[in-house]
């Protein structure tokens, strides 16, 4: 009867679901969350759900239209399974997944040494792939390079929170070359 409720009124199946969630329904608020509506609500009911929402989290990472939606809400659980799994995902294949995982550790941090070593690890692989696409030719190239260079911004803020780098990724793209000039001071004060 949900499953028929939540495709009419994903809404109210939402609230409903935060306020009693289940693990048995986890499927029907992971649906949810692409209703724009009703997101906050079926959020709510999968973190209530904790663990028990993981396995109907998880399968939906590589669907195109869950996955931004799941993995912040990945993000905002306090599960270490999950953290695992965004860790790993740091080194998948699909960039929009890396870069949704390094999204998703930056709502909780980092917990360990363990995890800043997968980091470390994750900075790594990007410099490698900026070396190969940089001796590629083209516009798809620069775009990749550029997109690379978001997510080792992205991963310095994991292993460095608090610190401005998506400001400093922003002020080296620019035109102005006194902003581009301060914005690598700050970084090397920042990485030193």
């Amino acid at each position: 009867e949900l499953s028929k409720l939540s495709i009419r009124a994903p809404l109210e199946t939402a609230i409903t679901l935060s306020h009693r969630p289940s693990a048995r329904f986890a499927e029907l608020a992971v649906r949810c969350l692409s209703v724009e509506e009703a997101f906050l609500p079926a959020r709510d009911a999968l973190v209530q759900m904790g663990e028990g929402a993981r396995s109907a989290l998880l399968s939906q990472v590589r669907n195109p239209e869950q996955s931004a939606l799941v993995m912040r809400v990945l993000g905002e659980m306090n599960d270490p399974v999950i953290r695992r799994s965004l860790l790993e995902f740091l080194s998948d294949a699909d960039e929009e997944i890396r870069y949704r995982a390094i999204r998703a550790l930056a709502l909780r941090g980092l917990s360990s040494e363990g995890d800043r070593g997968a980091v470390f690890l994750a900075i790594e692989r990007e410099l490698v792939f900026c070396d190969q696409v940089r001796s590629q030719k083209g516009v798809g190239s620069r775009e990749d390079y550029e997109w690379a260079i978001e997510r080792i911004f992205g991963l310095f803020g994991l292993i460095h929170p608090g610190r401005p780098f998506r400001r400093m990724l922003l002020s080296l793209r620019s035109a102005d070359r006194y902003q581009r000039s301060f914005a690598l001071e700050v970084l090397e004060e920042s990485l030193a």
